[in-house]
């Protein structure tokens, strides 16, 4: 006779409850200083993808400014090619980012007060499978490299490992040996502060690798030196200071000097070698004037920088100006501008040329930089109260930007897209993309369509600006009332 066995359900309630609380426990006991000083790796982070895209911005642009050349060389369009790949990768990617960022907005939360907060952005990175496919596409990266004779991705897989394909997952070994998924080994299940510092970091390690074959197609062309020979020295002096292993290592990378960078801050400083001392006797309204009417502030790629206002002295027969590098200057009515191409250092000149003699007063060191990010904003103000009417979003029709540049009054720029998403009450999308500024019909529908209590968001928008750069803009979010 069989023996009935009785199950004890209490107990294994109390089992599991125990185990959970143990998980539980496991993330409560990071010390909360480390959650919050990872904010600042996730800052960093977030610097550094900007400053890659600008350096991106750069060398695509002058590639296909040599596009006729380029086609000429077989390896510099296999490297190309490869560019194309990494795309594909990174655009993904960055997708997935701005659902993160998406998220956070709508619930009302801010990343740096909720860095252990283990829920918030696993809601992203499970739906969809998006974490997952995140690994198939680096999967699918590396496949499409390893194929092409012109790959020069040596050390990438070490700082951006896809582990080993099972079962329809990518396994990472642990420290101890253990293979874990790789969807849960970088960003399920942890706090979010710790997940989103990985999808930046990978995103910086894209960008970086994109920009390492961009950088080579310039070398196969001989044109690295157009963009990088204020750096030339710098790196000479480096490169005397390497260990053999340090030269070593540079040789396999195939490493090139990087571009130009955009600076945080303006330089400005005088040259001692300039004649900076004036005589009483000179000390005329000439030069009363030209001190007076001298703008000394922040220069940039791309827009018209005023150097001198209200000077009512004629240029080439008074005065003279000389830009080194070379960068034209214009004059409107009473004030003279310098318009700089590209982000450089440059020298600024001025000469007194009365008495048809050239004596050169002084000269400043100024650094041209790259645009700052815009901000977009709908193109009428309004002021939000418990959020906004229909008309008020069909009013504005359509958004516009802000350079961030104190006393320009045009917008540096041009908006060639954004994502418009419509969420109801019960969390319905209805998603159109928006071609242009100004609202296209699909975009208006959409407004006029919603109803009380639904949000609109403005999401996705690539801003292209004067300076070559393009940006992923600040995104919006409205309710309707």
């Amino acid at each position: 006779m069989a023996t009935e066995v009785k199950v004890n359900k209490n107990r294994y309630k109390l089992v599991t409850l125990l185990y959970l609380t143990s998980v539980c426990l496991s993330v409560i006991n990071i010390p909360t200083s480390l959650l919050d000083s990872s904010y600042y790796t996730f800052q960093y982070f977030e610097r550094k993808e900007k400053l890659e895209n600008n350096n991106a911005a750069i060398l695509s642009k002058f590639i296909v400014e040599k596009k006729d050349e380029v086609a000429q060389v077989d390896t510099a369009v296999g490297y190309l090619k490869l560019v194309d790949l990494i795309n594909e990768t990174l655009k993904f990617y960055i997708q997935v980012d701005q659902q993160l960022q998406d998220q956070i907005k709508l619930e009302k939360k801010d990343l740096y007060e909720e860095v252990a907060n283990t829920g918030m952005l696993d809601k992203i990175f499970k739906k969809n499978d998006n974490a997952i496919v995140l690994a198939k596409k680096i999967a699918e990266l590396y496949d499409g490299l390893s194929k092409s004779p012109y790959n020069l991705s040596k050390n990438f897989k070490t700082e951006f490992p896809v582990g080993e394909p099972k079962e329809g997952f990518h396994w990472v070994p642990s420290h101890s040996g253990k293979l874990i998924k790789w969807n849960y080994f970088f960003f399920e299940h942890k706090p979010a502060i710790i997940s989103y510092i990985q999808i930046k970091r990978m995103i910086v390690l894209l960008l970086e690798e994109k920009n390492k074959y961009y950088r080579n197609v310039l070398y196969q062309l001989n044109y690295i030196d157009d963009i990088t020979d204020q750096d030339k020295k710098k790196n000479e002096s480096i490169q005397q200071q390497q260990t053999p292993e340090q030269k070593q290592e540079q040789e396999e990378s195939q490493s090139v000097i990087t571009p130009p960078l955009v600076s945080d801050q303006q330089i400005i400083e005088p040259n001692k070698k300039a004649s900076t001392e004036i005589k009483k006797d000179d000390y005329d309204d000439f030069f009363k004037k030209l001190f007076e009417s001298l703008h000394a502030e922040y220069f940039y790629v791309g827009i018209s920088n005023k150097i001198l206002t209200n000077f009512d002295y004629a240029i080439d027969k008074d005065f003279a100006i000389e830009v080194t590098p070379f960068a034209p200057v214009s004059r409107t009515d009473n004030t003279y501008s310098v318009y700089f191409s590209r982000s450089d250092r440059y020298t600024i000149r001025f000469y007194d040329t009365r008495n048809n003699n050239k004596k050169l007063l002084f000269e400043k060191k100024v650094l041209a930089s790259l645009l700052p990010s815009p901000t977009i904003r709908l193109r009428t103000n309004i002021i939000e109260r418990n959020g906004v009417s229909k008309i008020d979003l069909v009013v504005a029709n359509g958004l516009t930007g802000n350079g961030n540049i104190p006393g320009l009054e045009l917008f540096p720029g041009r908006i060639v897209s954004y994502q418009v998403t419509r969420i109801n009450l019960k969390g319905e999308r209805i998603v159109v993309n928006n071609i242009g500024e100004t609202f296209q019909p699909q975009t208006k529908e959409l407004i006029k369509n919603s109803e009380r209590g639904d949000l609109i968001y403005f999401s996705n928008v690539l801003v292209n600006l004067q300076d070559g750069t393009s940006h992923t803009a600040n995104s919006l979010a409205y309710k309707i009332n």
